[in-house]
């Protein structure tokens, strides 16, 4: 909960009495690694904030193959919603797993609507954590949109996102960037 709070103050500049109003919308949850967030083509209507752990949003395009293409990966300090599923009230288009064990705070959609229009802090809340998560959407989207080979996009990666290199392994980054796992090998091994 301390790190929520700490993130609410100092980087969405909340005052402590705008704290306490948030605070009570969210409910402390765990993920053990591997568990899901949200399935893929289910429902889900929470918010989450990740205090400690790392998940990865990806998706299958059938149940035969095993491959899977990841979209983003979310860590510490960054809230997370599937857009789908929170904005259009339509299915997941996402799975979303702990790539470790997970703390986080979540909220309900409609706790969150309930407020939305009665409270500046609540609207304020929402709209930065649109900007949360469109800048991390952004931060990865850079990464495909300045080059189009696999060790330039690996470089970017390592740029983009230095705090996950030792987090991840080489499938998801693989995933990630759109590469096999062997050509991954390769420009690491060219290290």
């Amino acid at each position: 909960m301390r790190k929520f709070i700490t993130h609410l103050q100092e980087n969405f500049g909340f005052s402590k009495e705008e704290v306490e109003e948030i605070v009570p919308l969210f409910e402390k949850v765990t993920f053990e690694k591997n568990d899901f967030l949200i399935q893929q083509m289910g429902y889900s209507d929470q918010v989450f904030f990740i205090q400690e752990g790392l998940v990865r949003e990806f998706f299958t395009h059938d149940n035969v193959s095993d491959e899977d293409n990841t979209t983003q990966f979310v860590s510490e300090g960054d809230f997370y919603f599937s857009t789908y599923a929170a904005i259009e009230d339509q299915r997941s288009t996402f799975f979303t797993q702990a790539l470790e064990p997970v703390n986080a705070m979540m909220a309900k959609k409609g706790a969150i609507l309930e407020l939305l229009y009665k409270s500046f802090t609540i609207d304020r809340l929402v709209l930065l954590i649109m900007a949360d998560s469109l800048l991390r959407e952004e931060k990865s989207k850079r990464i495909f949109m300045k080059t189009r080979k696999a060790a330039e996009r690996y470089n970017l990666f390592n740029e983009v996102f230095p705090q996950l290199q030792d987090r991840i392994s080489d499938k998801y980054v693989a995933s990630f960037l759109q590469i096999n796992s062997s050509t991954l090998s390769r420009i690491r091994s060219k290290k």
